[in-house]
C-alpha cells in the first residue's frame, strides 16, 4: 500500500463538526500506519473537562477586557496543557492532538493566527495565489501572546475564535470564516477598524452553516457577489436561518447576487454500498502485511490490497454538493440536479467581469 501524506491541515476550531473525521485517519491502525501530515494548523483555544461539561481555562485581566490564559500556541503549550488538564479533564479533541504527536512525532502542530504567512509557505507555488489569515488574533498581554474573551458563554468563545482565511487567486477572493459569530466580527471589525476592506470578498463562504448569529456591519463589509452555506439534516439549529437568508441577498453586490445552500439543494442521497465481506478481506490483508518479515510478502500483499481496494465502488452522489472553479477572473459554480435533464447532469451558474465587478450570466 502506497504511503499517503496531506502537507498540512487546518483545524478552524474545536466544534467536532470541524475535526471529527481526523479520528478515522488517526485512531483506526489500518489508515494512521501509512498516513503522514508534515503540519497541524490550529487556532489556539483548548476546552477542558468539568464533569460532563466543557470548559475554558482560567483567563488573565489586562487593556480593559480579560484574555485566555492557555493560549496554546505550539506543541511545546499542547503538551504542557494536556499534562496539567489530564486524565478526566482531556477532552477528545486535546487526545486527538496527543494522537498525533505520538503516532507522527515530526508533524508540527501550531496556531494559526492573524498575520501568519504559513500557509502560503506550505501551499505549492502557484502564480499571483495567496492566503491571508484574519482571525484568530492574538493579543499582547503581560508579555505573553493570547486570545480575547467574548461576551458570551463557551460556545460564543470557541466558535468566536475560528480561523479566518482569506483567499485571493489573481483578480478573484474568497472568505472562509469558520464560525465565527457577531461578538467575534464586532471584535474583528474594531481590530481592522482602518482597513474594513479587508473583508470584502467576491465569494462568502457562510459562518456557522447560516446561523442568525451575525453582526450586520460584517455582512456589509464583506459584500459579496455569491455566497456558500454548508448546512447539514438532524441538527438541532433550523440552519440555515431564514433571517440569515433574508438578509444575504441584500447584503450582496450585484444585481442578482448568489446564494447557494447545499441543504436547499438536496434532496435524496445515494448510500454506498461495501460488497459483502470486501471490507473484511481488507482489514485480513492489512493485519497480514503489517507482521510480513520478508519484501515479497510484503509486495505480494501490497498487490492484493490494490487490487481488494479497487473491488470498492467510491462513486457517490449526494445532491447538493456545491463546487466552485475559477480561473482567477471568473467564476463557475455548479451543483447536481436531482435528475438528468437531457444530457446535463449539473446546474451550472457562471460569474465573469463586468460593470461595477462580476455578473452573473444567463443561460
Amino acid at each position: 500500500m502506497v504511503e499517503g501524506k496531506i502537507k498540512t491541515i487546518v483545524i478552524s476550531h474545536f466544534d467536532s463538526d470541524h475535526w471529527g473525521g481526523l479520528k478515522n485517519l488517526y485512531y483506526k491502525d489500518e489508515f494512521s500506519a501509512y498516513f503522514k501530515t508534515n503540519k497541524v494548523f490550529h487556532n489556539g483555544l483548548f476546552l477542558t473537562k468539568k464533569g460532563e461539561d466543557e470548559v475554558i481555562g482560567k483567563t488573565i485581566a489586562g487593556a480593559g477586557a480579560e484574555f485566555f490564559e492557555d493560549t496554546i500556541l505550539d506543541k511545546g503549550g499542547l503538551a504542557a496543557f494536556a499534562e496539567k488538564y489530564g486524565g478526566e479533564k482531556q477532552t477528545g479533541y486535546t487526545k486527538l492532538m496527543m494522537e498525533i504527536m505520538k503516532k507522527t512525532p515530526d508533524t508540527d502542530i501550531r496556531i494559526l493566527s492573524a498575520g501568519s504567512d504559513a500557509l502560503n509557505k506550505e501551499i505549492t507555488p502557484v502564480d499571483e495565489l495567496a492566503m491571508e489569515i484574519l482571525a484568530p488574533v492574538l493579543c499582547d498581554v503581560q508579555s505573553k501572546k493570547l486570545l480575547r474573551k467574548f461576551d458570551g458563554d463557551v460556545g460564543i468563545q470557541k466558535n468566536g475564535h475560528s480561523v479566518v482565511i482569506k483567499i485571493k487567486y489573481k483578480n478573484v477572493t474568497i472568505l472562509l470564516p469558520g464560525d465565527i459569530n457577531d461578538e467575534a466580527e464586532a471584535f474583528l471589525l474594531d481590530h481592522y477598524k482602518q482597513k474594513k476592506e479587508i473583508f470584502c470578498a467576491d465569494v462568502y463562504k457562510v459562518a456557522h452553516h447560516g446561523s442568525s448569529n451575525f453582526a450586520d456591519d460584517f455582512a456589509y463589509a464583506v459584500k459579496p457577489f455569491a455566497y456558500v452555506i454548508s448546512s447539514g439534516d438532524n441538527e438541532q439549529h433550523s440552519h440555515p436561518r431564514p433571517d440569515t437568508l433574508g438578509f444575504l441577498g441584500k447584503a450582496a453586490r450585484g444585481s442578482r447576487p448568489l446564494i447557494f445552500c447545499t441543504e436547499l439543494a438536496r434532496s435524496t442521497k445515494e448510500e454506498l454500498k461495501t460488497p459483502e465481506g470486501l471490507r473484511t478481506k481488507i482489514n485480513a490483508a492489512l493485519k497480514e502485511y503489517e507482521s510480513a518479515r520478508t519484501k515479497e510478502k510484503k509486495d505480494k500483499l501490497e498487490k492484493l490490497l490494490d487490487k481488494l481496494e479497487k473491488s470498492l465502488n467510491r462513486s457517490i452522489s449526494v445532491y447538493g454538493a456545491i463546487n466552485l472553479r475559477t480561473d482567477g477572473h471568473k467564476i463557475l459554480f455548479s451543483q447536481k440536479l436531482e435528475a438528468k435533464r437531457g444530457d446535463l447532469e449539473w446546474d451550472i451558474y457562471r460569474l465573469e467581469p463586468g460593470a461595477g465587478g462580476l455578473v452573473l450570466v444567463r443561460k
